[in-house]
């Protein structure tokens, strides 16, 4: 094998950090340290012959942090696709066809991903792999898979991913057996240390179609697999090694089966199981439920339906423990409208128990909060040099005026079930960490 150099260019003076192919061939993107896409395309000079070169059009820094992913997609006529994510919660695509040298780099979207997550990683995914259009699937530092049309705003679908080796940061959809007309399709992954693996699509959440393995020491830096699909390639950090791996996914097939069907690889997650005491109260709020939406107080013959309204999502979830925010709220219930019309339902206005139980696993938080995060959230506020603590005016000037703000019912709620006074001077004048949360909250095991 002999190599020859076509050309070279000065992308950047900070160094770049990956690069990508489209699938013809006929683009090349970059990522480097100063948070920017730089764009290549080949033959553009040159009708046709050997003599055709690589064409630098420009970069673009269509990110404020660090770019997580970059990666090709296709549109339905071929024509190359390129997006990026990156920490500062966005994801980009470009418009490859009206970029040139002359006019620079053009952009055909933005979106927000995460409302307070950090993506990690994404990959790409044609039509028929996921679900029936091409999407793009976002992993992020809390252990979700985030599954958003391609180019579209708004997030389809949450699931839980791996949670074992720390949060994803790479993914590869490995490609198809080429003797199989309709395989199964699976998606490669690695986290920052130790651990690669492997994902049965479509992604569900279910905890029974993932694996993973130490496959390095320390850092994993790169991943890649064979043109069939079937050998998969690890590069390590420290370690100077790469590792090639037999991909073998009978082994995880031989798991989704023993898993169960349906819901009860979620059951099982659920603390307890389905014998434990928050599932049954998750049943019983499911009832409760029902009755509440025919009226309280009627004397009209009850009607079990096995459906409650899409509507009673938040308080469902904040009843078993998990306290979404107002947006979570929304994208939660623009779930459960999508799985009702998956479900063949006339209307997409309810949900069923099984539904409700797939959402709260998917969703709700894999760790609780933090003391960490209790006393940035409280720095974060404002504090005081001098004892550490903020006052109790920043607090309540904080809850109503940024973010999902509190109005004065609302706060005077809550103060009411915290302190048994709807006043606000009833708060301590000056709260820590520690004071937030056990004397607030309530949270008896927060000093230990």
């Amino acid at each position: 094998m002999t190599l020859e150099e076509v050309a070279t260019f000065k992308a950047s003076k900070e160094g770049i950090l990956s690069l990508c192919f489209s699938h013809d061939a006929s683009f090349l993107a970059t990522s480097d340290g100063e948070n920017c896409v730089g764009i290549y395309r080949f033959g553009s000079g040159v009708e046709d012959g050997p003599h055709k070169q690589w064409e630098f059009l420009g970069k673009y820094r269509g990110h404020y942090k660090p770019i997580t992913g970059l990666q090709f997609g296709f549109a339905d006529e071929g024509q190359p696709r390129l997006f990026s994510v990156a920490e500062d919660r966005c994801v980009v695509e470009y418009d490859l066809s009206r970029s040139s040298v002359q006019g620079g780099i053009q952009l055909r979207s933005t979106s927000r991903l995460e409302q307070s997550a950090v993506p990690t990683s994404f990959v790409w995914l044609p039509p028929g792999v996921q679900s029936d259009t091409a999407v793009l699937v976002t992993s992020n530092e809390q252990y979700k898979l985030r599954v958003s049309q391609a180019g579209a705003k708004g997030i389809e679908r949450t699931v839980l991913g791996p949670t074992y080796g720390g949060p994803l940061t790479q993914m590869l959809l490995l490609p198809p057996p080429p003797d199989e007309e309709q395989p199964p399709r699976y998606v490669a992954y690695a986290t920052h240390e130790k651990v690669v693996g492997v994902m049965k699509l479509p992604l569900d959440g279910n905890p029974n179609k993932a694996m993973g393995l130490i496959a390095h020491p320390a850092e994993v830096t790169d991943i890649g697999a064979s043109w069939d699909g079937e050998w998969m390639l690890t590069t390590g950090g420290s370690d100077m090694s790469i590792h090639l791996w037999k991909v073998d996914t009978s082994a995880l097939e031989v798991t989704v089966v023993a898993g169960g069907e349906g819901v009860a690889p979620f059951v099982a997650l659920i603390d307890g199981g389905a014998d434990g005491s928050l599932y049954q109260e998750m049943i019983d709020y499911f009832y409760y439920a029902q009755l509440r939406a025919q009226g309280e107080d009627t004397t009209e013959p009850r009607l079990i339906s096995g459906l409650v309204p899409i509507s009673d999502v938040g308080n469902m979830m904040r009843s078993f423990g998990f306290y979404p925010s107002e947006k979570d709220i929304e994208v939660l219930q623009a779930e459960a409208r999508l799985m009702a019309k998956a479900a063949g339902r006339d209307r997409a206005d309810s949900l069923t128990l099984d539904e409700l139980v797939v959402l709260y696993v998917n969703h709700r938080p894999v760790f609780g909060i933090s003391k960490e995060q209790i006393a940035a959230a409280i720095e974060t506020i404002g504090i005081d040099d001098a004892d550490g603590k903020m006052s109790r005016e920043a607090l309540v000037r904080a809850l109503g005026n940024f973010d999902e703000a509190l109005s004065a019912d609302q706060l005077a709620d809550c103060l009411r079930l915290l302190v048994g006074n709807d006043d606000v001077k009833a708060l301590p004048k000056r709260l820590g960490a520690k004071e937030f949360a056990e004397d607030l909250l309530g949270f008896e095991d927060y000093s230990q």
